[in-house]
């Protein structure tokens, strides 16, 4: 399976590294945190993987130089909002092209943090241990708010609260809680909605 290559442009060097480039691994380049626009339109021949080789790492004598090609492979440049010459992506005959550049404006993160790892964000509370913390008024206010006064009722009077409420069975609703079968059938239905 073909990946994406990550070279981490130097912000200082307009020119990329590819030395190491290997088209039988790698499907593309992801040339991270370039610092100025101009750097792709002066590297416009080899990044738009044009079918001939490229020679990079250039010297007087070509001694340190390497052949390579992006020839059918993805090119992906990230940019912050510091890097230079970022106008140019709208006012530039080549850069402004879609046919060359398709560029990507985030205007919020492309990420999401966890509620949890938020500092001084409180944990998401769950279903079951919003219930918990009900007491005997709340449970009451709840049940009657699904249309069933009578247990809502019956249930204040045994003193149940909203943790009572979570471990009861059809069995204790019937034999403790002395209710018929038919609203403890009823009851439970109702928390399990609650607990949705």
């Amino acid at each position: 399976m073909l990946e994406l290559c990550l070279w981490k442009a130097l912000l200082a060097s307009p020119y990329q590294d590819l030395s190491e480039l290997d088209v039988r691994q790698y499907s593309g380049v992801l040339l991270d945190g370039v610092a100025d626009a101009l750097t792709l339109k002066k590297n416009r021949e080899s990044l738009q993987g044009r079918p001939k080789i490229c020679r990079g790492g250039r010297s007087a004598t070509m001694m340190y130089s390497y052949p390579f090609t992006l020839c059918r492979r993805g090119v992906v440049v990230t940019m912050d909002l510091s890097a230079k010459n970022l106008e140019l992506f709208r006012t530039d005959h080549w850069l402004s092209n879609p046919m060359n550049c398709l560029v990507l404006r985030l205007s919020e993160p492309a990420y999401t943090v966890p509620v949890a790892s938020t500092p001084g964000a409180a944990p998401q509370e769950t279903p079951q241990e919003r219930v918990a913390t009900w007491t005997a008024s709340d449970l009451r206010a709840q049940l009657e708010a699904l249309d069933m006064s009578g247990p809502a009722a019956h249930l204040f009077s045994q003193s149940v609260d909203g943790s009572d409420f979570l471990t009861l069975t059809e069995k204790t609703l019937i034999d403790d809680v002395r209710c018929t079968p038919f609203v403890a059938k009823k009851l439970l239905k109702a928390r399990t909605q609650l607990l949705q």
